[in-house]
């Protein structure tokens, strides 16, 4: 279950380019309102039985660095993702289930607990930054080892010169967390986002200051997630559908939610 877990954190952190201290302080019930125009669900366990996979949250946050500056990061993650959140949230709970049995303990798991939650503490305790960055320190190592062992393997056969091996080995990426963040921004970019929506997708401050007193925040919404649409391939690693709402369903859910 941990290898999931790791895989749909790993994935967020990538595909949202949020920084690993705001990743961290999210809880189960921001992933549901992040994708509340899908469902209309209040309660976890209802959510977990119905929620539908290809779903495209949206997320609304103030950035711990720079929260004192009253930034606003606007940023959706991908269907990948919620699908991979989805199956990470369902093994917790079968987790949970088998470790209640073995220690005679009645651990449940709420919309309040966090979203990426730590092992140790039976995911009922949000993942520490500095953890989760030694998590993917040694994912690191793993990588360069396996790299190496495939380049070493080429050379001993013949396949590659020892020059062409000593420079491939110097050339391996140095993966760390903020890789994550960077591989976000390069492709928005890559895909040419609009500066103002991309300044806003990775929570920095907007490019024309006034941008916040003038522009509504609907349209924003609407804005930021018509230019992460136009990413999603490039976000995705493997093929996954966006599951797009008629405009019936749309008016259900929105009927749904006023009623609260």
């Amino acid at each position: 279950y941990s290898n999931v877990h790791f895989g749909a954190t790993v994935n967020f952190l990538a595909v949202t380019g949020l920084r690993l201290t705001d990743v961290c302080n999210l809880t189960i019930k921001d992933f549901m309102i992040a994708t509340k125009e899908y469902h209309d669900c209040n309660e976890l366990d209802d959510f977990l039985a119905s929620a539908p996979e290809g779903m495209m949250g949206y997320w609304e946050l103030k950035p711990n660095k720079t929260k004192k500056l009253n930034i606003k990061c606007k940023v959706c993650n991908t269907p990948e993702s919620s699908n991979l959140i989805l199956l990470s949230l369902n093994e917790r709970v079968k987790f949970l289930d088998n470790y209640n049995k073995e220690n005679g303990t009645n651990l449940k798991l709420t919309k309040n607990d966090p979203l990426f939650g730590n092992r140790k503490y039976q995911y009922k305790e949000p993942l520490a930054p500095k953890s989760l960055g030694t998590q993917l320190g040694r994912q690191k190592h793993k990588i360069f080892a396996e790299k190496k062992r495939v380049l070493k393997y080429q050379y001993d056969k013949g396949q590659i010169s020892k020059e062409t091996y000593e420079e491939a080995i110097e050339t391996i990426p140095n993966f760390h967390a903020h890789g994550l963040r960077k591989f976000f921004i390069t492709t928005l970019a890559k895909n040419r986002v609009d500066v103002r929506i991309s300044a806003l997708m990775e929570g920095h401050s907007a490019p024309i200051q006034t941008d916040g007193h003038y522009i509504n925040d609907n349209y924003l919404m609407n804005a930021v997630k018509d230019e992460y649409l136009r990413c999603v391939q490039d976000f995705s690693f493997e093929k996954v559908e966006v599951r797009f709402l008629t405009s019936e369903e749309k008016k259900k859910n929105k009927e749904a939610i006023e009623s609260l």
